[in-house]
């Protein structure tokens, strides 16, 4: 009956050691939760760091949130890698195209609390025409974060050849309203 007590309360000593940090407890500001931008920005750059194509993101943009064309300065990059891949029916050449952007806005209005920002990364199969053209145009969206009340997204138009990605158009544009606990936004 002794050695029965003293394992209960060993096992009862070892459970409420292993509680000390539980899901209850409040997370101190200095704990980097899994899955954060910060570490998704670090994982993301690790990835592309090797890809040769570099476009460099520096200019103005129009804002679509007035009416008026309100120019808004982007800065950032954006990273490309593309790879042949081998036909496989009626020997059509295609290409994987990887698409990695990080830039930041800063609007020249004073209705929101910092420079938005975009971060994303995307990858492609695109498949090149037999008839002779030598490109194909791709276009991808990407959602921008710290705007506020507004819903924007970055609309980039790429020319794709087999060697290289060729920025066409940037615009920003207003996102449809999603709403609060869709999935998928």
């Amino acid at each position: 009956m002794k050695t029965l007590f003293v394992a209960l309360v060993a096992l009862l000593f070892a459970f409420f050691i292993g509680c000390q940090n539980s899901i209850t407890d409040p997370v101190s500001e200095t704990t980097n939760m899994a899955g954060t931008v910060d570490e998704e920005t670090v994982a993301y750059k690790d990835a592309v760091s090797m890809w040769p194509g570099v476009i460099e993101l520096d200019g103005s943009i129009c804002e679509p949130i007035h009416n008026t064309c309100n120019t808004t300065l982007i800065g950032g990059v954006i990273r490309y890698d593309i790879k042949p891949l081998p036909p496989r029916r009626h020997f059509i050449p295609k290409l994987k195209v990887g698409v990695y952007v990080n830039a930041e806005f800063k609007p020249n209005f004073t209705e929101t609390s910092g420079p938005w920002r975009v971060f994303g990364m995307t990858q492609d199969i695109v498949y090149l025409s037999t008839s002779g053209e030598e490109f194909y145009t791709l276009d991808k969206e990407f959602l921008l974060t710290n705007t506020g009340d507004y819903r924007l997204k970055l609309v980039l138009r790429f020319k794709v050849s087999k060697s290289a990605l060729v920025l066409i158009s940037m615009d920003l544009k207003k996102c449809a309203y999603v709403p609060i606990g869709d999935p998928e936004w």
